[in-house]
């Protein structure tokens, strides 16, 4: 069992399942200090939810994403939204920490808000063991498929997930001629993904002091101004 600064472990004996969520009275700093016990998992983070902060423990070692490991891409539904939501307030504390800001919309968006998400975008899960491990979405606007938020649980990064949700995706807007996307100026990382999979910044936007967000596009194989992908 898992237990916030203060409270009280009970029945140490109890491993933890292989991905669990527990919910603790709303707190007011983010993230927060967290005590553990148990060999397998660790407490990660505290993220506030609204009315509760959520506890996000990780899985065991040994049910990381593996090669050849069995992990399905599917479409989400009006039931994951609960789950994606929490999993992306967790994927985006990275960077959060980046540009040293944690009041970043991500972190911010509602229940309600991405529920209305829902409504014009198509949202993506990958499932592995019976748990989402990643998500992305997208929609389309005249010719241009607007792709965001990829995420992917800390634990299973570096796996081919996110290549793999982004491949997806495109296939769901294949009759589009261009997708597009921004991220960070900062966030090494995404960039990095998004060019080995044919992305091109093409503009760059100052929103505030601390935060550039660079927008990167790419054209489909059949459109006229389409160029070959590098994989």
């Amino acid at each position: 069992m898992y237990t916030s600064a203060n409270s009280k472990v009970k029945n140490e004996s109890k491993r933890p399942r292989d991905h669990e969520y527990l919910r603790l009275p709303i707190r007011t700093l983010l993230p927060h200090p967290v005590f553990f016990v148990g060999p397998l998992c660790r407490a990660s983070r505290l993220i506030n939810m609204g009315m509760y902060d959520l506890i996000y423990m990780e899985p065991p070692r040994e049910i990381y994403l593996k090669n050849g490991q069995s992990t399905r891409i599917l479409k989400a539904g009006a039931a994951d939204m609960e789950e994606i939501l929490a999993l992306q307030k967790i994927a985006y504390i990275t960077e959060a920490e980046i540009y040293g800001d944690f009041d970043i919309p991500p972190l911010r968006q509602t229940y309600d808000e991405i529920a209305r998400e829902f409504s014009d975008h198509v949202f993506l899960k990958a499932e592995t063991k019976g748990r989402i491990a990643g998500s992305v979405r997208a929609r389309g606007i005249d010719d241009t498929c607007q792709i965001g938020r990829l995420i992917v649980d800390p634990v299973f990064r570096g796996q081919g997930l996110g290549t793999a949700l982004m491949a997806a995706i495109e296939k769901e807007f294949e009759t589009f001629k261009r997708y597009e996307l921004f991220t960070g100026d900062r966030s090494e990382r995404n960039i990095t993904l998004y060019e080995r999979l044919g992305y091109h910044i093409y503009r760059s936007e100052q929103v505030s002091s601390s935060l550039c967000l660079v927008f990167l596009e790419k054209y489909s194989k059949g459109s006229r101004q389409g160029t070959a992908d590098t994989d």
